[in-house]
């Protein structure tokens, strides 16, 4: 065999190991925002809030959160998207006041664990 067919055998072997490999997991990101007050880091019962998630392509999202250090609920939120992100929203209830430590991730990737607070409306 000549040279050059042996080089674009070995590209071609190459190739087809590299399309054999997982790709490493993209970092994770995790973030809680007040979209009632943005920029806000707390909340008040009846705002409204968002949590995104980012990382690797079409992958689970697991999440666990804990309100006033008792012990975390846990369990899968979803999936990424085909742009690896993910978001939750809802309103802060009466039963949501307390300080909040939640911890996501995608695909195993933790990222980063987040806190907040969430207090009574407050007095008209």
């Amino acid at each position: 065999m000549s040279k050059p067919h042996l080089a674009a055998l070995a590209a071609s072997a190459f190739v087809l190991a590299l399309a054999g490999c997982s790709s490493p997991s993209a970092p994770s990101t995790a973030q809680v925002r007040n979209l009632s007050r943005p920029g806000a880091a707390d909340f008040y019962v009846g705002e409204k809030f968002e949590v995104v998630v980012t990382g690797s392509p079409d992958r689970v999202v697991t999440g666990s959160a804990s309100q006033n250090s008792e012990q975390p609920a846990s369990g899968r939120r979803g999936r990424t998207d085909k742009n690896g992100r993910f978001s939750l929203t809802g309103s802060m209830q009466t039963e949501h006041i307390g300080v909040w430590r939640e911890q996501w991730e995608v695909d195993g990737v933790k990222a980063a664990p987040f806190t907040f607070e969430v207090k009574p409306a407050p007095a008209q």
